[in-house]
């Protein structure tokens, strides 16, 4: 007669790692439904000085689905993080807009606009996959839009 005790070990164990992936996924919905209520509630002004920016923080947010308050918040989620660099380089190599003025517009410092601004131009050479496609359509979306 065979021992199934090994074979229910790991059903049970299997099972215990679907419920934790499954609990954890209802968490993440759980916490972008209450950030997207409380956008609703106390919704953030996006800044209006410069029209030209705020294109291309539309794209950028379109390309990498991250929300335009996102990028502009102190949030340091990864691809938070690489939505604001992919912004402030478009905005110094595309736009040619000066470090302070693109600091100015996403409340920074103008050192961490040189630091995101060097972090994606790094992710560039090394052909990071996601960077380089999030790169690559917003440029194709800004040509599109410029002509």
């Amino acid at each position: 007669m065979k021992d199934y005790t090994y074979d229910y070990i790991t059903l049970k164990a299997r099972h215990e790692r679907m419920k934790n992936v499954h609990d954890a996924q209802i968490e993440k919905l759980n916490r972008e439904i209450a950030e997207l209520r409380a956008k609703i509630i106390k919704p953030m002004v996006i800044p209006k000085f410069d029209l030209q920016l705020g294109e291309v923080l539309q794209i950028v947010s379109e390309v990498t689905n991250v929300f335009q308050d996102d990028i502009l918040s102190h949030k340091r989620d990864r691809e938070i993080v690489t939505a604001r660099a992919l912004f402030c380089y478009m905005s110094r190599m595309r736009m040619r807009k000066s470090l302070k003025h693109i600091a100015r517009y996403i409340n920074r410092h103008h050192s961490s606009v040189i630091n995101l601004i060097s972090n994606y131009d790094n992710y560039l050479n090394m052909k990071y996959k996601s960077e380089t496609i999030y790169y690559n359509a917003a440029i194709d979306r800004f040509n599109s839009a410029q002509g």
